[in-house]
C-alpha cells in the first residue's frame, strides 16, 4: 500500500509544485517535448494538473510526465 511504501497521497502528487519534464503526441503523430524551469527564487514551477493543461494547449492528445524536481532536465544530441 502507498502509505507503507512512503508515497504521498494522489492529491498531493497532483498539486505539488516542481520543475517538470513532459512529452506528448499530437493526433497527427508529432512529438512534443517540454520542460519547465525555475528561477533562483523558485518561480515558474507547475503542478501536474498545470503540466497536463500546458501540453494539451500545445496540441497533445496523449502525454506523459517524465521527471520533476530541481534535477529535471532534457538533453538532445547535436
Amino acid at each position: 500500500d502507498w502509505e507503507t511504501e512512503g508515497f504521498a497521497p494522489l492529491t498531493t502528487m497532483l498539486t505539488k509544485y516542481a520543475t517538470r519534464t513532459v512529452v506528448g503526441v499530437t493526433p497527427e503523430g508529432e512529438l512534443l517535448m517540454a520542460i519547465t524551469e525555475c528561477d533562483q527564487s523558485g518561480n515558474k514551477r507547475i503542478n501536474l494538473l498545470e503540466a497536463a493543461a500546458m501540453i494539451k494547449s500545445l496540441g497533445a492528445k496523449d502525454a506523459f510526465n517524465l521527471d520533476g524536481g530541481d534535477s529535471s532536465q532534457m538533453m538532445f544530441p547535436d
